[in-house]
């Protein structure tokens, strides 16, 4: 059967553009197109089509506004993803659609392609989460499924293109997530921000399961549309931080790091909000934190300060992200992993490319452990300058 999606739009120029640009989708049947042109319509189409899969829907309509909608539709007991439409920068409207259940969002004007990607990422995210609800009982097995769920939606948004500049061979960046059974919600994210500047981010956000996973959905959407804007950490972080202590009703905060490269000269300028210092690895096997300088987790007091710093990188020099899932990871005896270990293990390994660097990080943690159930998230990002 095709995937039924609800478009929500009182623009009609939009059924058109979205027939048209799904053609191929709609003749094979993989996809069938239904159309609302106002919160009140989409509404009843909800109702008459019990299987709609995904609603796009545009913020600023008509008779029913997409805010509303989407509060209303939170209100049905049925799995429906729902996707917003905002104008580019509308920061208030978009985190108050992920606050009410929007899984993601596009900004006009509407790059087609991008929002082809984007509805095919939340039907495999549903057609995941659909399979493993049939296999759910009761108890236990229901807790199971909590968590994969929201070990679905942490990794659904883990970057896999490694290429932000296709053409520019000036760096390389890396990173991986190792999901614990109870999972956590870290996550790493890197975007370019102009023709040669890159952004990059790793977080943590300080409680586990469905909740913290949704939290960090809504915290990843944030992070992009605030970094096209902001081109100083310091007032990024600042910035970011007001807009997550609003109407924080779940006290949910998180720890995170935030460096902006210059591809063209190795500098990076960076801020720290209360997460693990990162290490910077010269090209002669120097090792040193930077940004221990911090201020405190993003969410908790909107007036907190944060503290900007920079660093050059030269050839083959990198920088060393992780979560202490990573350096809290225990053997056998109790005893933890250590920033120590993991200090000993970057020394050694200068001028070493990210691939080899991250696989002799999962290796050292993994022998380390011996088969120990790892208890927290661990995610490494690795930065390395090649010019």
């Amino acid at each position: 059967m095709p995937a039924k999606i609800l478009v929500v739009d009182d623009e009609p120029d939009m059924e058109q553009l979205m027939l048209q640009h799904f053609s191929k989708q709609i003749k094979n049947k993989t996809i069938e197109l239904i159309f609302a042109s106002s919160g009140m319509e989409a509404l009843k189409k909800l109702d008459l089509h019990k299987d709609i899969d995904i609603m796009l829907t545009d913020i600023n309509m008509r008779e029913m506004d997409g805010l509303t909608l989407l509060s209303r539709v939170q209100k049905i007991n049925r799995p429906i993803k729902s996707i917003i439409v905002s104008a580019y920068g509308d920061l208030e409207n978009i985190r108050s659609a992920m606050r009410k259940g929007a899984c993601d969002f596009i900004t006009k004007p509407v790059d087609y392609d991008e929002l082809e990607k984007t509805i095919t990422s939340t039907l495999e995210d549903l057609h995941s989460s659909k399979t493993e609800g049939k296999a759910s009982h009761t108890g236990s097995v229901e807790q199971d499924l909590d968590l994969d769920i929201a070990r679905t939606i942490q990794t659904s948004g883990v970057p896999t293109n490694f290429k932000p500049f296709p053409e520019n061979t000036n760096f390389e960046i890396l990173g991986t997530v190792l999901s614990a059974r109870e999972v956590g919600a870290d996550f790493f994210d890197f975007f370019p921000i102009d023709q040669k500047k890159l952004a990059f981010t790793i977080a943590d956000v300080t409680t586990k399961g469905i909740s913290a996973a949704l939290f960090m959905t809504m915290c990843r959407a944030l992070i992009r549309v605030v970094g096209m804007q902001i081109s100083s950490p310091k007032e990024y972080l600042e910035h970011l931080n007001r807009y997550l202590c609003e109407d924080n009703q779940r006290s949910m905060f998180l720890t995170m790091f935030y460096g902006i490269l210059d591809t063209e000269t190795g500098e990076i300028s960076y801020c720290n909000a209360g997460h693990n210092p990162p290490y910077f690895v010269s090209k002669d096997g120097t090792i040193k934190q930077i940004g221990k300088n911090s201020g405190v987790a993003l969410g908790v007091i909107e007036t907190s300060k944060y503290y900007e710093g920079k660093i050059q990188l030269s050839k083959d020099e990198s920088l060393v992200l992780y979560t202490d899932g990573l350096v809290k990871s225990i053997n056998a005896s109790q005893h933890e992993y250590s920033e120590q270990r993991l200090e000993e293990l970057l020394r050694k390994s200068a001028r070493v490319p990210p691939s080899k660097l991250l696989h002799n990080i999962i290796d050292d943690v993994k022998a380390f452990s011996a088969g120990i159930e790892q208890r927290d998230d661990i995610t490494i990002l690795c930065l390395q300058y090649c010019r």
